[in-house]
């Protein structure tokens, strides 16, 4: 998996190189600042440039554009350093790399490469010349708040020239930890960020302000750091691969996965399908599907291999306490119950779901309807602990659940998603882009996969689905929820590949799951 870090905890790595392990800060800026020069001449053969601009604060991150300079000219790129700043505010490494181009600058054989130019108020961008490439190296992942004064106007100028930006580390403008833009930021093509991910370059505007992300290595073995709230990962192919189960030569329907499912009212039999059928194509054994019976025949007609049981139902045709009066024994028997699709919004649906709750320790899903009633009811949310549940709110469903609007929730949503599952004791799989799995502990995975084509309703009802089918196999709550959460993007991504975004449905990604672990297992 690769690992993300907030800043404290790239500070963190960055100071144990230092102090513990004799690695003179000076090294770290000389390698953070190569890696840039290798990625912007990669960018500069690709177009035929031959020139750029490297805008630099006066903090570390200027001092990694001061040898990226550096590393350009000699490659025989012409390059113009432009210090957003006075000379004055130079300490340390940045000082002497500036140092060092300024005297590189004075000699004959490098005036025509190499264009130094100091400018505290940042005026001077607006009659520069557009170059093939501009580096931004203005702010690192110290930053917080908004930009101001000249760093304003540079960040406005940047945003306006239609040439490939590189930013180091981070877009400045952007909050390395919750990918929150206060007012502008920097809109790169490519970051290069040093040693580990940044969470923000991950959530909130980080992957819209980011572009393309390389990890660029700082030449010495990064400990990993301490993480104050849990760890963070991108999980990768290989880890979804290793998570997935292995299925014994002499295993049986009832051996690979037994899910209970209460979905499904009148007017909603398509969650229910939908739900009920990933869990199949997903590797459960056997699928009992619970729903009222005024629906029964309609899903009972339409799912030949699922289990399809009716229950008493309330008069408007939805879930009543008491519909739970007939499945004492399949409680028992089922491994994992999902519950919510399309329930409806009724008040009896919201007694089932609170009653439902107080059955003890066991192995539920809530989604969709099931969520917003779990947000309404006191009785339901403090039942929550009783049991080991995975919920899988988008935005706004989170929000409900946590007291929250969504103005809040975009300002850290990592943050609060870590607090609730931590109050809660749950696991929870907040949909989005990204998508954001974490654990109780507050370890976190964000998911890579997934496109813009699956915001679109029916979704989360085969996550839902395809969740519950890999935690009845596997046992495993987290992995059970990160591949999940992999596996469906993944269906998504091959599904719009064949078809384009605008028209995908719930149900293209449901015929390309067996594709998709087809692939899994075939490997």
């Amino acid at each position: 998996m690769d690992i993300v870090v907030t800043s404290a905890e790239m500070q963190a790595c960055d100071r144990y190189a230092i102090e513990r392990n004799g690695v003179p800060s000076s090294i770290l800026m000389e390698n953070a600042g190569r890696c840039v020069a290798d990625v912007a001449r990669d960018r500069l053969q690709s177009t035929g440039g031959k020139d750029a601009i490297i805008v630099c604060g006066t903090g570390r991150n200027g001092g990694d554009g001061f040898v990226a300079a550096r590393h350009l000219v000699e490659s025989g790129v012409r390059v113009r350093v432009m210090l957003i700043g006075r000379r004055t505010g130079l300490k340390g490494d940045p000082r002497a790399q500036f140092d060092i181009l300024r005297s590189l600058s004075r000699e004959s054989g490098m005036r025509d490469l190499l264009d130094l130019v100091v400018d505290p108020t940042g005026r001077s961008v607006a009659a520069a010349k557009q170059p093939a490439l501009i580096v931004d190296a203005l702010f690192g992942i110290g930053f917080r708040g908004r930009l101001t004064g000249g760093f304003r106007k540079v960040v406005a100028w940047i945003n306006l020239q239609r040439v490939p930006t590189i930013s180091v580390d981070i877009p400045s403008g952007l909050d390395a930890d919750t990918g929150r833009v206060a007012d502008v930021c920097v809109r790169a093509d490519s970051t290069v960020t040093m040693g580990f991910l940044k969470s923000g370059l991950l959530i909130g505007r980080g992957p819209e302000m980011s572009g393309e992300i390389v990890t660029a290595g700082l030449g010495i073995p990064l400990r990993t750091p301490r993480c104050s709230g849990g760890e963070m990962f991108v999980p990768q192919r290989d880890d979804v691969r290793t998570a997935l189960p292995r299925r014994r030569f002499d295993a049986h329907k009832h051996s690979v996965g037994k899910i209970l499912i209460f979905a499904g009212s009148v007017g909603y039999t398509g969650a229910a399908a939908l739900t009920a059928m990933s869990a199949l194509k997903s590797g459960a054994g056997a699928v009992i599907l619970a729903t009222p019976a005024s629906v029964h025949s309609i899903l009972a007609k339409k799912l030949t291999e699922v289990m399809v049981r009716p229950l008493k139902d309330s008069p408007d045709g939805a879930f009543c306490p008491e519909s739970l009066e007939s499945v004492g024994r399949e409680l028992d028997w089922a491994d994992v119950i999902i519950a919510g699709p399309g329930i409806g919004p009724t008040r009896l649906a919201g007694a089932f779901i609170e009653k439902l709750l107080k059955t003890s320790g066991k192995r539920f899903v809530f989604d969709a309807d099931g969520l917003s009633h779990i947000a309404q009811n006191n009785v339901a949310r403090g039942n929550l602990r009783k049991n080991r549940c995975i919920l899988t709110p988008h935005a706004g469903e989170f929000s409900r659940l946590a007291g929250l609007d969504n103005t809040e929730l975009e300002e850290d949503r990592l943050g609060l998603a870590r607090n609730y599952v931590k109050r809660n004791k749950i696991t929870l799989i907040l949909k989005g882009a990204p998508t954001l799995t974490v654990d109780s502990d507050g370890t976190a995975f964000f998911n890579p996969t997934g496109n813009r084509g699956m915001a679109t309703a029916g979704m989360g009802d085969v996550l839902a689905g395809i969740v519950g089918a890999l935690w009845a196999e596997t046992g495993d709550t987290i992995s059970a929820a990160y591949s999940g959460a992999y596996l469906h993007g993944e269906a998504g991504d091959q599904a719009m590949n064949r078809l384009g975004y605008r028209s995908l449905m719930a149900g293209d990604l449901l015929n390309q799951l067996p594709q998709v672990f087809k692939e899994y297992d075939d490997n």
